[in-house]
């Protein structure tokens, strides 16, 4: 669409001359209609006639286009579709959670990545809605009573939930100091939601994204929304919840799993790789082999192969971790390194 606009001003059609700058504005408005989601540029209803100016003035005149256009396009993706890491959101939101009285649930279509062609086959074979950018059958689910209970006690419990990597990087903010942004890197191929649980409460709409490939939520509400990370034993006792609810989405043949992390069973197989004694920082520089240790971790929670663990502190020795922060006593993986360039 700003494509299209911006053609429409270059290429303007025959219009009646000596027509000035508040012709030109008064054109602009009225290409402008609101609706729910914001400001909408419609280019069928725009026309524009050029001035009589040098070619400077023209050229700041349609940078200064642009930069509307793109002010409205962040402004409503970034408000409605982004959903901010602020995790001071969580117990605002907990709290209108806790008072819903209706919960349905949403099960999500094959990865956006992983599964490229069966996500374009139940795309085209099944009927499907949009949720915040995400596409979901649209077959809504019905929980039991019991369920639907438990989700609500372990969203609103304040031991489920963790805030965003990056809201811990940039030391309890939004922003750096500088006004730069850390961004959490993950190696689970892009937030991709397997369930949305819906509440409603005096009329009003909640809608949780759960992602269990990046052990991560996204929270919409009417005022409030929220991005952010799993405890392990959330994740745990969510995937408990809502993996038995599957119902559409084919199983996937990759070789991946968008299964949660299971707590192991007693005589589980375990591996040794190299873990962290105490988070670290993003970009952190492995120089101090004491603040790593090799221990035994369970086999089945373990999120990619086991090929791309970390087993001894010689492989990261000298290298430096990618903007994520490196949790305690969780497995290090080669995709946590920085690639040489």
């Amino acid at each position: 669409n700003t494509t299209l606009l911006l053609i429409a001003i270059i290429s303007p059609l025959p219009a009646p001359a000596k027509r000035g700058s508040s012709t030109f504005l008064r054109s602009l408005l009225h290409a402008c209609n609101t609706h729910r989601h914001g400001l909408r540029l419609h280019v069928s209803t725009f026309r524009y006639t050029p001035m009589k100016s040098s070619n400077s003035t023209k050229i700041l005149v349609l940078l200064a286009i642009a930069s509307i256009i793109a002010g409205f396009a962040y402004f409503r993706w970034s408000s409605e579709e982004t959903p901010t890491i602020d995790f001071n959101n969580y117990q605002p939101l907990a709290m209108q959670i806790r008072e819903a009285t209706e919960v349905t649930l949403y099960e999500g279509l094959p990865h956006q990545y992983f599964e490229k062609d069966e996500l374009a086959a139940q795309r085209k074979n099944k009927q499907t809605v949009t949720l915040h950018g995400y596409p979901f059958y649209r077959e809504k689910l019905p929980l039991t009573v019991e369920d639907g209970k438990k989700l609500k006690e372990l969203f609103c419990d304040g031991k489920s939930l963790r805030p965003n990597e990056a809201f811990v990087a940039m030391g309890g903010r939004t922003r750096n100091p500088d006004g730069s942004y850390s961004v959490a890197s993950k190696t689970c191929g892009g937030f991709h939601p397997d369930y949305c649980i819906e509440w409603k409460s005096k009329g009003e709409t909640y809608q949780v994204l759960v992602c269990f490939g990046c052990a991560e939520m996204k929270c919409y509400g009417p005022k409030l929304n929220l991005y952010c990370d799993f405890e392990q034993c959330g994740e745990t006792e969510f995937g408990k919840v809502l993996q038995k609810y599957r119902k559409n989405r084919p199983a996937r043949n990759d070789g991946r799993t968008e299964q949660p992390a299971q707590a192991s069973a007693p005589g589980s197989a375990k591996v040794k790789i190299l873990a962290a004694i105490e988070e670290l920082p993003p970009h952190y520089q492995f120089k101090d082999a004491s603040k790593f240790k090799v221990i035994e971790f369970p086999a089945n929670k373990i999120r990619e192969s086991i090929e791309d663990t970390i087993t001894s502190f010689d492989q990261i020795k000298g290298k430096t971790s990618r903007h994520s922060m490196l949790r305690a006593n969780e497995p290090i993986y080669v995709n946590d390194l920085e690639q040489p360039k």
